[in-house]
């Protein structure tokens, strides 16, 4: 699943290998002053060596001829100005393959050749064996020197430059598009070279410059910035939760920072700001303050100073010019300005919290630090170990929201009422809303509603609950937390949880549950009680399980980390490999089990040692000391450091039990479900904690893991990117009347929001691949669906480079490609993206999920469309079993899955097997909608035909019996042919009962007439196969089918009944790699329900003619699956057409 398109189909064909030449210069002619430069050694496909001359005027192949060097011209000139064209001119192979090459390379997509801003590393990785290359010697020498030499002399002021873009002009348009194109740039290059100045510092191989001091407290410098460890160096929160607290407070530094960056003060500045995580490291990236670390500096004018908020809760300062602009920033942020009190017992009015570090720069601009309380704390978690338990900004802004709804809501209904004073009528809450289309305001109640609006906000004092000692004497400023962390208890995550329930929001990864949380404005620290909620609303196992996942993953993460820590370079291989084979030991039977962390030495020593987990600040027992004469010394070294010996599955799981309840307040069931053991979990640590392992299947048992599947460990980089300011205002309001399906209104922003992004940013970020993906859904709804395909491709290459191979986006972009592409051109391509991203799916959250039955439905549909037959039956067979267990048995999903499946059978021939998944159908939907319900009365019509045509079928064997059918009354002729089809069709009683209600609406004589094949209306006989019969029954039956089951189907079909083959067993499921044209993976199989066999067909009597199906029937109503990729629903007048011809 992790490789590239490129990587299949290569062009199988030797290589021209060019190293440095090792003569040169022994002949005593300076050849230097003649203008040579260096010399290659070339060995051509043909198996000629040739020793080329790189001289000021181009190359050229010189005289030397094996040891002897002669770097004069050959006698045969050959000579060009650059490499590529000499290389031709040596070997005629090179200059054909290379042909071949330039031709391939032309049928890549543009998109696929740009730089990416922020490269994405991932988790699974395919290794290739490394062949012999002479000129990786000189990169391996360089690599192990302690700091690159291309840094050296070419040193970037990053602080400097962000800075200068930040103070470019904001009046225009065109300014402010220059503006957020700089300091994107400025900024990703930022991030790129701090990352990579990280790593450098983590191993070790750049010194420290405060070498002397303890190592907590170690800085660093490198390319021009600084880093430091994310721990209590200071010892600030010795005992509110030591160097956790710390680790916490860098992500709430980077909140402060973004929510700065967004008041956009002019003259207010802030650092650019990376926290990489690195071998169970936390770093700290920052630009450097103009003078900071400058030691030209004598004068006290000219010195570093704080200059605002205080150091460590000392001295408070308060400079007026700089008060001035935290005042300004604090309206936008709704902090109050509040009175603290130092340690001293001086009283400062402060805008901020107080310990805020504002200092002035030599440069004169004015700087702010350590804004890791833009928000005031939670007052649900008072205790002091959660100290950095904060609101999050979009908490604050929801409750903002929440409030002048309520303003605009209630002065519209009393306009309304005086409005409607007369007829003393109460409105409902359905003309309220429909009120601001149907009622105008003057300019008056204009501007008594706009003070109204601006007059709500909310002053938050961010020092309460904190150890500063600030005066709160009416205690207002408590109760609005108070007021705000109610809200976020009793309003949001209710509502959350609602949401979930009905389906509106899915949290499949990691990624979509934080995302999806942090909009709300819930901290991930509430992850147990959302959990809690949903396990008493009995919520699906399967959402429950996920938030179970995401929990145990952020603890594991954890765990590793401090083991990571603590392991030697060469052992961390290995002591991944036993920390993965802990983790999912759990088959283990009788007793507690553990696992080699993977250090070397005689196995037979290692196993003397207890199994425990050592702390790195305890030292050993005596009941594990009794084993130390026969350990290693080497062994003995890492116990007492603290590096993993054996780890136990039991102390694992103890562990990340209690820190579950304690972070989270949930307690985990005895029995961990078999999901948590399974791929997302393996994905979501290796994903968190930064692991790159070999792709290949893992059976995730307790062996499953050695030291040559981990390949890497890679950072993983948090940080602030800048915003297009005026394209995010665009795309808001294009996805805005997208939803209200005004689509020229959103066309045309949605265009312009692509102008705007791809000014800024380029032609590929996360925000152009999404503005594409709207717009291709825009344009699927009007029709023109080669340009929605054009561009869904665009976003599906651009999200796949931006967010990774596997991530949620990536998933529903090759989907709606697939659905997209089949509108176009039903081809087994179209199927293959959708097999990816079916695939994706399963790797990300298993194969119980609703974007499962979304993407089976539209598997089997469109491999129906292919006459996939077998391969359609089969994932639809799947899906309705996933619908089920999703869904439940009587959902209307469900119901649409039944009926997808009948439709399906009944395209293959198997009108026998049909009939029961349509009685079903029209069972849920009876049953939820009513029976009037014209969705319910369309699958009663396509259930008789299905009767009809079963009747046809059973008239073989009916007309070997010799009783005349003639004299049978009416109920006991539809009792005979109810009772045949029941045999025929292995119908329990209810589902016999259902087609018998059928045969009482259908006249009597009509089904004998044409039991006996005497007929005189042809047009039983012409609808035999129920939903293919005429125009209308075909609209009528297809109702409940989602959009892509609907697309063009043969025009004829097989006309005699295809025998069943036998059901293939259901192959386990394998991660494609990227679609190509053509697929030879088989598909998943799952076990059919039993069907009854076919009964024996005489030779004499003419079986039914298949009907032909519609080219591109248009379907009314339809029914639809909140899970289709890529689908905007279609409204205006196109919907209400439709409405009437479904009635």
């Amino acid at each position: 699943i992790i490789s590239h398109p490129q990587v299949t189909n290569r062009i199988s064909c030797n290589t021209i290998v060019i190293s440095g030449s090792g003569v040169g210069g022994s002949s005593g002619i300076n050849a230097e002053y003649g203008g040579d430069l260096f010399y290659l050694h070339v060995h051509t496909l043909e198996g000629q060596e040739f020793i080329v001359t790189a001289w000021t005027n181009g190359f050229f192949v010189n005289s030397t001829k094996g040891a002897i060097f002669d770097p004069t011209p050959s006698k045969t000139p050959c000579r060009a100005h650059t490499v590529v064209g000499l290389l031709c001119e040596l070997s005629p192979k090179f200059k054909e393959v290379l042909g071949q090459i330039s031709l391939k390379h032309k049928t890549i997509h543009p998109y696929e050749l740009l730089s990416v801003p922020y490269p994405v590393t991932p988790w699974l990785y395919r290794s290739v064996a490394l062949e012999y290359d002479a000129g990786r010697a000189e990169e391996t020498l360089l690599a192990s020197t302690e700091i690159d030499f291309f840094v050296q002399g070419q040193h970037r002021d990053w602080n400097e430059e962000l800075q200068l873009c930040r103070e470019l002009s904001k009046k225009t348009i065109h300014d402010r598009i220059m503006r957020d194109r700089s300091l994107f740039r400025v900024h990703a290059e930022f991030v790129e070279a701090a990352v990579k100045g990280a790593i450098a510092v983590i191993d070790g191989c750049v010194p420290s410059i405060n070498a002397t001091e303890d190592k907590k407290t170690h800085m660093y410098i490198y390319n021009n910035i600084f880093y430091s460890y994310a721990v209590d160096s200071r010892d600030i929160f010795k005992n509110s939760g030591g160097d956790t607290a710390a680790y916490k407070s860098a992500s709430n530094d980077l909140l402060g920072i973004r929510s700065y960056n967004r008041a956009d003060i002019d003259g207010l500045h802030t650092l650019a700001t990376a926290v990489i995580n690195y071998r169970g490291y936390r770093v700290i990236a920052q630009s450097i303050i103009a003078g900071l670390f400058s030691s030209l500096m004598q004068d006290e004018s000219s010195s570093i100073q704080i200059v605002y908020g205080s150091l460590e809760g000392e001295e408070i300062n308060t400079e007026p010019e700089f008060h001035e602009l935290m005042l300004k920033a604090g309206k936008e942020l709704n902090i109050q300005p509040h009175v603290v009190i130092d340690r001293k017992g001086k009283s400062s009015a402060i805008a901020s919290q107080s310990d805020i570090k504002g200092i002035k720069g030599s440069d004169g601009r004015k700087y702010i630090l350590d804004l890791v309380r833009t928000t005031p704390r939670d007052a649900n978690y008072p205790e002091p170990s959660h100290v950095t338990a904060i609101l999050r900004p979009e908490l604050v802004e929801y409750y903002l929201n929440v409030e002048r709804e309520k303003i605009l809501y209630l002065h519209m209904n009393s306009k309304k009422l005086e409005k409607q004073a007369s007829e003393k009528q109460e409105l409902e809450k359905q003309e309220l809303e429909n009120l601001e289309d149907s009622f105008l305001l003057d300019e008056e109640d204009t501007g008594i509603l706009t003070a109204k609006l601006e007059a709500v906000k909310l002053d938050l004092n961010t020092d309460i609950m904190t150890q500063h000692n600030t005066p709160d004497p009416d205690g207002k400023g408590m109760e609005v937390i108070k007021a705000l962390s109610s809200f976020l208890v009793d309003v949001v995550i209710p509502k959350f949880v609602t949401d979930i329930m009905a389906v509106r929001l899915r949290g499949v990864d990691s990624k979509t549950i934080c995302r999806a949380m942090h909009s709300q404005g819930i901290n991930l620290r509430y992850l147990g009680r959302i959990t809690s909620l949903l396990e008493e609303k009995k919520a699906p196992q399967f959402i429950i399980v996920g938030y179970q996942r995401e929990m145990i993953v952020r603890v594991s993460k954890h765990i590793f980390n401090s083991y990571l820590q603590t392991t030697r370079d060469y052992q961390l291989a290995e002591t991944v490999a036993g920390l993965l084979n802990t983790f999912f030991g759990r088959n283990l039977v009788g007793g507690r089990k553990s696992f080699p962390s993977g250090l070397g030495g005689d196995s037979s020593t290692i196993r003397l040692v207890k199994p425990v987990i050592v702390n790195p600040t305890s030292t050993i027992s005596d009941e594990s000391s009794g084993a130390n004469e026969c350990v290693p010394v080497q062994l003995l070294e890492q116990v007492l450091v603290g590096s993993p010996v054996h780890l136990c599955h039991d102390d694992m799981w103890h562990d990340i039990r209690k820190q579950v309840l304690y972070k989270y307040n949930y307690v985990l069931p005895e029995l961990i479900s078999s999901e948590i053991f399974t791929l997302p979990t393996l994905r979501g640590l290796c994903m968190k904690v930064g692991i790159q392992l070999e792709i290949r299947d893992y059976p995730l048992t307790p062996n499953s893991f050695s030291h040559s599947d981990v390949l890497c460990l890679f950072p993983v980089v948090k940080h602030v990117p800048p915003e297009a300011s005026e394209g995010r205002k665009l795309h808001k309001l294009g996805k805005r009347f997208l939803l209200e399906e005004r689509l020229d209104k959103a066309y045309d922003y949605l265009n312009g929001a692509v102008e705007f992004f791809t000014q800024t940013y380029g032609l590929i970020h996360e925000d152009l691949a999404d503005c594409y993906s709207s717009l291709a859904r825009v344009l699927d709804v009007v029709g023109d669906h080669q340009q929605a395909l054009l561009h869904q491709q665009k976003a599906t290459i651009i999200t796949e480079r931006v967010l990774g191979l596997d991530d949620y986006n990536t998933m529903h972009a090759y989907a709606s490609l697939g659905v997209y592409l089949h509108h176009v051109d039903p081809s087994p391509v179209s199927v293959s993206y959708m097999k990816r991203a079916y695939d994706l799916n399963h790797m990300m959250s298993g194969s119980l999920n609703y974007d499962n039955v979304s993407f089976g439905t539209h598997l089997g549909t469109m491999l129906r469309d292919l006459e996939e037959k077998k391969e359609s039956i089969a994932y639809l067979t799947h899906t309705l079993h996933v619908c089920e267990s999703v869904y439940g048995a009587n959902h209307l999903q469900t119901a649409a899955a039944n009926h997808a499946l009948a439709l399906c059978l009944n395209f293959a021939g198997d009108v026998r097997g049909a009939l029961p998944y349509e009685v079903k159908n029209h069972e849920i939907l009876k049953t939820t909608l009513g029976e009037k319900d014209p969705k319910t009365m369309q699958a009663k019509i396509l259930m008789g035909q299905l009767t009809q045509t079963a009747v046809q079928n059973a008239k073989a064997q009916l007309q070997t019996q010799t009783q005349s059918t003639s004299t049978v009354s009416n109920a006991a002729a539809k009792a005979t042919i109810a009772s045949q089809l029941g045999n025929l069709m292995s119908l329990d009683p209810t589902e016999l009962q259902k087609v018998r209600e059928v045969l009482n609406d259908l006249p009597v004589e009509e089904v004998l007439q044409f039991i006996s094949g005497s007929s005189t209306r042809g047009g039983l006989s012409r609808r035999a196969h129920g939903w293919g019969a005429s125009q209308h029954v075909s609209r009528a039956a297809n109702q409940n089918v989602p959009k892509p089951q609907r697309q063009a189907q043969t025009t004829q079909t097989q006309t005699q009944t295809q025998t069943q083959t036998q059901t293939q067993p259901q192959p386990q499921i394998q991660v494609h790699t990227r679609p190509q044209s053509q697929r030879q993976q088989p598909p998943p199989q799952p076990q059919q329900p039993s069907q009854p066999q076919q009964p024996s067909q005489p030779s004499q009597p003419q079986q039914p003619s298949q009907p032909q199906q519609p080219s591109q029937p248009q379907q009314p109503g339809t029914q639809r699956s909140p899970q289709n990729v890529g689908k905007a629903s279609r409204g205006g007048k196109r919907g209400k057409r439709g409405g009437k011809r479904g009635k």
